[in-house]
């Protein structure tokens, strides 16, 4: 998903470098990024050819430390809307101590301000501001560790997109994954044992998986298909996915060493980007089944699969994120005309339009304790990161750069 940023992240690379890169399934998400436009897509992204080489953008290497000024960009208030009818081991290097501000809640994303994509992190007042890849090749898809204190991200630094993990402060940046193949989107098991990521050294997208620590290498679904991560278990026990190992997209779970394979989709329309509940009992998924993409919400065995979303015009509603309690889940959606970040219960009642801005607001990211929301949006003429309360609320532009600026993900508290 995301097909709006990853796209235009990969134009620039294409530019850039010598070389060619394939990828993704958007949310089952984001390979190295493939070029689209600046407004998201209404169709769920085809996987990209795995037979084609990965090269991302030279950088400049000189560290950026300015401090953006975080500017209120809207006083729009938040809309009701009436509710719709239901490997190789590289030794790593010891984390570094958390700062003395870890109660400050930080903000990792990716910026091509400076020419290439690289990895930035930003207090969530808009203080702070730090390159922490600053190297001259495409640093992207960061992840944090459980416990705040590492970042996995991809980076082809090393010839082709791999698997690298940093200290939450920039330091001992290592390459875990370590092959000739590509390998990218790493996520981080909530237990912060494992890091789960996408490869294509089998030929097509297939999940591996490896101890923090880049030992204990596995290919989970060693399969021919596409099959594209989706989100582990709260329990870090199972991994939620999408493939197209029997026709078409569907969802599937398994246990995290591969066993225990079900299939939780069966219709002839795409189902993807599942998304497990905090409490894991249910999944929230995006389905193609009514002609346009809606959220779905199924129990985690499958059973009971509800049109949430419900949108009865052809409209786009998707990427589902949870609430930290469960009790709403944030989308977006194009149904007003322009792209949105909407707000519902679980079971679709209490439909709120949070943005409500003329422009495109996407990617809704969930802080640590429920209170806030981060997202992308291009109402200052490039994509930007914002913050707003969970109302609506207080909406704020904590990156303003030339570049565009994307994926953002809070630090554990």
């Amino acid at each position: 998903m995301r097909s709006q940023t990853l796209v235009v992240l990969l134009a620039l690379t294409l530019l850039l470098s010598a070389c060619q890169v394939t990828m993704e399934i958007g949310g089952p998400a984001e390979a190295p990024p493939a070029a689209a436009t600046e407004t998201p897509t209404t169709v769920i992204p085809a996987p990209p050819p795995t037979d084609t080489a990965t090269a991302l953008p030279p950088t400049p290497s000189e560290p950026v430390s300015p401090t953006p000024v975080t500017v209120p960009t809207s006083t729009d208030t938040p809309t009701a809307v009436p509710p719709s009818p239901t490997a190789t081991e590289v030794p790593t290097s010891t984390p570094a101590p958390l700062p003395e501000t870890a109660a400050v809640q930080r903000i990792v994303f990716q910026s091509t301000r400076d020419g290439d994509p690289e990895i930035y992190v930003v207090n969530a007042d808009g203080s702070g501001l730090t390159n922490l890849t600053n190297d001259p090749d495409a640093d992207m898809d960061p992840s944090w560790s459980a416990d705040g204190r590492q970042i996995a991200f991809t980076s082809n630094r090393d010839g082709s997109p791999q698997i690298y993990v940093m200290n939450a402060d920039g330091s001992g940046q290592t390459n875990l994954s370590n092959s000739l193949s590509y390998d990218w989107r790493p996520f981080w098991s909530p237990d912060g044992r494992r890091i789960a990521f996408q490869s294509s050294r089998t030929g097509a997208p297939d999940i591996f998986v490896m101890n923090a620590d880049g030992s204990g290498l596995a290919n989970l679904t060693n399969d021919q298909a596409d099959d594209w991560f989706g989100s582990w278990s709260p329990d870090s026990e199972r991994i939620a996915f999408g493939s197209t190992r029997d026709g078409n997209m569907e969802i599937y779970v398994m246990n995290a060493d591969g066993s225990g394979l079900q299939r939780l989709t069966n219709d002839e329309a795409e189902d993807a980007y599942p998304i497990w509940s905090p409490d894991g009992t249910r999944i929230a998924f995006v389905s193609s089944r009514g002609q346009h993409r809606d959220v779905y919400v199924m129990n985690a065995d499958g059973s009971d699969q509800i049109n949430v979303s419900n949108d009865p015009g052809a409209y786009d509603d998707a990427d589902p994120a949870w609430s930290p309690d469960g009790a709403r889940i944030a989308f977006e959606s194009n149904r007003s005309g322009n792209y949105e970040i909407y707000l519902m219960n679980p079971d679709g009642t209490g439909l709120l339009n949070l943005t409500n801005n003329p422009a495109s607001d996407n990617y809704a990211v969930w802080s640590p304790d429920g209170s806030r929301i981060a997202f992308e949006s291009n109402r200052d003429g490039n994509l930007e990161i914002y913050v707003m309360s969970a109302d609506g609320s207080g909406q704020t532009n904590l990156t303003r750069s030339a570049g565009l600026d994307a994926f953002p993900a809070w630090a554990p508290q």
